[in-house]
């Protein structure tokens, strides 16, 4: 962890500290012993969603290995009313006494000696009220219980050995009123009724680690999902099965398309999708009751949007192949987490792309690389695999580049080795693993085993257990018609770009070149920090890609003149590659390789190309680095650019759908159209959105779902009062979860002053569940400087309120509001997150990559300003 600034030290005299490789690890307190473990666990809950509160029993058989007189599990802030050990020869009461992150020691006066036991334990605890651990919430006129436990939240459940490496298996039986109903993991084994309560006991799961265990007791609708390999259904909240066709439709292939990956049919009995309004992770794998943010799974098919319905998409396909990857073989702790995450994202592009290939996801990919690729460029980042301590807030420190930066690295060395190779290598460590737990060295292994090859290990941690990312340098060296080529790294650090560091990377790397008029394309593993290539062929070399077929996780720096020769002869390359060209055009602006006025002529030139992915390559470079490049007296002039530039592409694309029309466009549309109409000042784009915004929120749509997210966000913009009172209406009485979601987001651009503070003011007094919360602000500091501001200051403000509503793990990445390229802002944001008060690791570690990311982007501001307003106002 880097060190942060102290009393009295100045933002201009902080240095940046690099992340360094995993250190040995540390001996955590917090972890249970594995001298007495559980065998098996039944769980018994008597549970009513219209009370606060809930009881149970567990009985959890244990193992004790050597003699003890006592012993910890996990038990959060609940009564235990009564804690008894049994064994044949009879039972003893246990002390209890609570510690730390929810550790229950037990203990009594004599020893207890190895053998198998039963731990009985009566317990009740209040439901929760935060979307986390077994939690009540509120839909309309009717109450429901939902369970959310990943990472460390079983604990607040009910009495458990809450750590994924013990993986056994469990069996729920739910007492609940009977106009209720319950689910599980597991089918149903038998029900009975007495009065006005049923009492269902559900069969026993295979072997789970406590996180994947899920409960939700409500007024539930049901549908079944027909093509399954196994029973399926999605679960709705009452009155909204109707929006769940999609969902129903896009299943079966998705599934069948793993298990065919996977050569092994899905592992469990049965296959529940469960719509929950209130939740905050977007989806989770549950085995056998997958569990999503109504947002994501419900909605009508007819109006449905292409982002919607890739959306949907690529989060079954995440969670489906999670049943493989994090339930079949779980990671031994959360240092591994990457085995879960990484692999089950690069595993859902795959799926995704191969069975709805519509929606691009073969390309869609890179945008999270590029992502992954700035944040892993700041001193801050954190290796893929790094030391994590039971007490961590494990969600919210370096959890993104586990997904990104893991499945980046993945896809580069599936690549490398070959689809089938890698394959083989997967199923192998599957195979080995099943049902059980499994480390990072066990993947090495089955890799090495199935490509033959004894240098994967060496390669693969050099990017899982390092941080950062290597920038290559490639130097053409010699005369025309006998150029080589020199190869040098080094770690990338966008705060301090002249930093040279002692990381280095084994490297697959693809080259692709011309020479003498024939395309070349040269594999190399680049090992050292300096090391020269020979290209083939003969003839004046004409250009050169090192990142060909755009599949490595690496940086790379030309010379200008090599650069623009690439550059120019772009129509040799293919569409990924042009993706690639453009983000790395961007990492070398900010790194000071690449001037602004430079970047944005590279961008308008890539405006020409007809393929929508590499228009919102374009689209995204435009919302990195627009705030930090575009001073406020060049907006004028901006907009010009953005009229020049994107312009033309709306004419070719239409502004309005056409039947059977490319789901790229339609994907890519409403990003244009915002472009335009905000930044481009295109006052009859504003005006027809406006009109779209008032039928919609009249209850009349008047045109297609993919502009609707668009038109409210636009009209809201310039809205005034009356405006923001019909938006809150429409918020309130929607009945769709997904328009719900995109009328938070407008609700946060309102640019009037006292408008925009009214929007806020309803995040914390209207009707907003624990995860919205933040949503309004997020979307106002989304815009510019000025509303970045306003938006810290009302977390400030409203602190205490925020952290007691919201998410628990949420809390951690609030120093976000700090960001943009404000010196001054992040100084006040560090000053009020950083205060002894408040103060936490996982808050220090958030407020460092924001710190890093506004020291980029600052810097870029005052470098290239003024050459990006001489470029603007046509002074080049």
């Amino acid at each position: 962890m880097g060190r942060f600034l102290r009393s009295g030290e100045s933002i201009q005299d902080r240095r940046p500290t690099k992340a360094t490789a995993m250190k040995a690890p540390t001996l955590d307190p917090h972890r249970l012993a594995q001298g007495v473990r559980p065998l098996r666990q039944t769980v018994d809950l008597t549970i009513d969603p219209d009370r606060t509160d809930y009881h149970g029993t567990t009985h959890i058989a244990l193992q004790v290995k050597e003699p003890v007189t006592g012993f910890r599990f996990h038990a959060e802030a609940m009564n235990l009313s009564r804690v008894m050990l049994l064994d044949p020869n009879g039972s003893r009461p246990l002390d209890t006494t609570p510690g730390e992150h929810g550790l229950i020691t037990a203990s009594c006066a004599s020893s207890i000696a190895p053998g198998e036991y039963s731990l009985e334990i009566d317990f009740s605890r209040p439901f929760g009220t935060r979307a986390v651990a077994l939690y009540r919430m509120e839909e309309g006129d009717r109450a429901y219980a939902f369970t959310q436990f990943e990472p460390d939240d079983a604990r607040g459940a009910f009495p458990i050995w809450d750590e994924p490496i013990f993986k056994i298996p469990f069996q729920l039986t739910l007492r609940t009123p009977i106009e209720h109903m319950a689910v599980t993991n597991t089918p149903v084994s038998e029900e009975n009724t007495e009065g006005n309560w049923r009492t269902t006991v559900f069969e026993p799961t295979p072997p789970l680690p406590s996180y994947l265990l899920a409960v939700a007791v409500g007024h539930f609708d049901s549908v079944p999902i027909p093509g399954l390999s196994v029973p399926g259904r999605v679960i709705t909240p009452k009155g909204q099965s109707h929006l769940a066709d999609t969902a129903i439709a896009m299943t079966p292939p998705l599934l069948a398309a793993l298990e065919t990956y996977f050569d092994r049919p899905y592992p469990y009995q049965k296959l529940d999708l469960i719509a929950v309004p209130e939740y905050w992770p977007g989806a989770m794998e549950h085995p056998g009751a997958i569990t999503y943010s109504d947002a994501i799974l419900l909605f009508d098919g007819a109006r449905a949007s292409a982002l919607q319905r890739r959306q949907l998409a690529a989060v079954t396909a995440h969670e489906l192949g999670h049943q493989w990857f994090g339930n079949l073989v779980t990671m031994a702790w959360w240092d591994d987490l990457w085995l879960n995450e990484a692999f089950t994202s690069w595993v859902t592009d795959k799926i995704t792309a191969q069975v709805y290939p519509e929606f691009g996801t073969n390309l869609g990919c890179l945008e999270d690389c590029q992502g992954a690729m700035a944040q892993d460029a700041l001193p801050s980042t954190q290796p893929i695999v790094r030391e994590v301590l039971a007490s961590d807030n494990i969600m919210a420190t370096s959890i993104g580049l586990v997904y990104t930066k893991g499945k980046a690295v993945l896809n580069m060395f599936e690549h490398w080795l070959g689809e089938e190779t890698f394959r083989q290598g997967v199923l192998h460590y599957l195979n080995a693993h099943a049902w059980g737990n499994a480390t990072a060295a066990d993947v090495w292994a089955a890799l090495e085993t199935s490509s033959g090859r004894g240098d994967i290990a060496g390669a693969l941690q050099g990017f899982v257990r390092q941080p950062g990312i290597p920038l290559i340098t490639a130097a053409v060296v010699g005369g025309p018609g006998s150029e080589q080529l020199e190869l040098s790294q080094h770690r990338l650090d966008l705060v301090e770009p002249d930093t040279l560091s002692d990381e280095r990377w084994h490297i697959p790397m693809v080259l692709r070149y011309a020479r003498g008029g024939r395309t070349y394309r040269t594999q190399v593993l680049l090992q050292q920090e300096h090391q020269p290539v020979t290209l083939e062929g003969s003839g004046p070399l004409e250009w050169l890609l090192p990142n060909g077929d755009a599949h490595g996780y690496y940086r790379w720096h030309l010379a200008a003149t090599w650069l623009d020769r690439t550059v120019q002869a772009r129509e040799h390359h293919t569409t990924a590659e042009k993706i690639e060209v453009l983000g790395n055009a961007g990492a070398l602006l900010l790194a000071g390789q690449l001037s602004g006025a430079t970047y944005l002529a590279l961008l308008e030139s890539f405006s020409n190309e007809s393929h929508p992915q590499i228009i919102a390559a374009v689209l995204n470079g435009l919302s990195a680095h627009t705030n930090p490049l575009i001073a406020e007296d060049c907006k004028s002039a901006f907009a010009a650019y953005i009229q020049r530039s994107l312009g033309p592409v709306l004419t070719r694309f239409g502004r309005d759908p056409v039947a059977g029309e490319d789901s790229r466009i339609a994907l890519v549309r409403p990003r244009l159209i915002t472009w335009l109409a905000d930044h481009g000042r295109d006052q009859a784009l504003l005006s027809w959105a406006r009109e779209i915004a008032s039928n919609l929120l009249e209850g009349s749509p008047s045109a297609g779902p993919s502009v609707t997210r668009t038109c409210l966000a636009l009209s809201c913009i310039h809205g005034d009062r009356s405006h923001l009172e019909k938006t809150v209406a429409a918020f309130e009485h929607t009945p769709e979860p997904s328009l719900r979601r995109k009328i938070l987001h407008a609700m946060g651009l309102f640019t009037d002053l006292e408008v925009a503070n009214l929007a806020l003011d309803y995040s914390l007094s209207g009707p907003l569940r624990a995860q919205e919360i933040t949503q309004v602000a997020t979307s106002m500091a989304s815009r510019n400087e000025n509303s970045k501001d306003r938006a810290l200051a009302w977390v400030q403000e409203n602190y205490d309120t925020i952290v007691e509503r919201i998410p628990p793990s949420f809390a951690a990445f609030l120093p976000q509001f700090g960001g943009g390229s404000s010196l001054e802002r992040v100084e006040r944001a560090r000053r009020f997150f950083l205060d002894p008060i408040r103060r936490t690791p996982a808050l220090e570690e958030r407020y460092q990559k924001v710190f890093d990311q506004v020291r980029v982007g600052a810097r870029m501001r005052d470098r290239e300003q003024e050459a990006v307003r001489k470029y603007l106002s046509g002074s080049r």
